[in-house]
């Protein structure tokens, strides 16, 4: 005879157990995989992530933000293709990118920005919608962004420069913004001229 305090379970709900078990832990997230695996392939998905990722730049830098598509690497990487940061009112093209790497490591934002075009005539008025907008707005969280730079070619008026291995910090805190930049100019005919 069984102790008076031993409690057994009838076979057949230790076996439904056993089952809802291994569907739980087993076949729900193979299923979620595929599922979300499937949805990418979906085009009104992609379109749906593109038009978020838009809006999401948009209101963070103030300008008109198009892309070509996204593509998802991991749940913190990220990467934008065909990027264009249009001015807000003139919807003039103010720079264009062809790919924009982006990954969230420790609170951190890393980006890295390859080949970009910026037109320098729309600069100056570019950088004063940066500077009111984005520079100057207090904000409310601490957050840390590290850009990367390759190869931007800047058009202006007096010809073709580029600058090759340029890096920004950002980092906002409640009570002030830091802005750090480290960057070589170099006139696409002549020698390189640090600044």
């Amino acid at each position: 005879m069984a102790g008076q305090g031993e409690r057994r379970i009838h076979e057949s709900t230790s076996r439904f157990l056993c089952r809802m078990a291994f569907l739980l832990f087993g076949l729900v997230p193979v299923a979620a995989c595929i599922v979300f695996c499937g949805l990418q392939m979906v085009p009104s998905y992609r379109g749906w992530r593109v038009e978020r990722w838009e809006q999401r730049l948009a209101e963070l830098l103030a300008f008109q933000v198009e892309l070509g598509s996204v593509q998802e690497l991991a749940p913190s990487r990220f990467v934008l293709l065909d990027l264009q940061v249009q001015h807000p009112e003139s919807r003039e093209i103010v720079a264009s990118a062809p790919r924009v790497e982006i990954s969230r490591f420790r609170k951190q934002w890393l980006v890295r920005v390859v080949d970009p075009d910026v037109q320098g005539a729309a600069l100056r008025n570019a950088w004063q919608i940066l500077h009111d907008a984005f520079l100057c707005l207090p904000r409310r969280d601490s957050t840390e962004t590290h850009l990367r730079f390759e190869n931007v070619k800047v058009h202006g008026d007096a010809g073709p420069h580029s600058l090759r291995e340029a890096s920004v910090k950002y980092a906002t805190r409640p009570e002030a913004t830091f802005l750090w930049t480290e960057f070589q100019l170099q006139s696409l005919d002549g020698p390189a001229e640090p600044m």
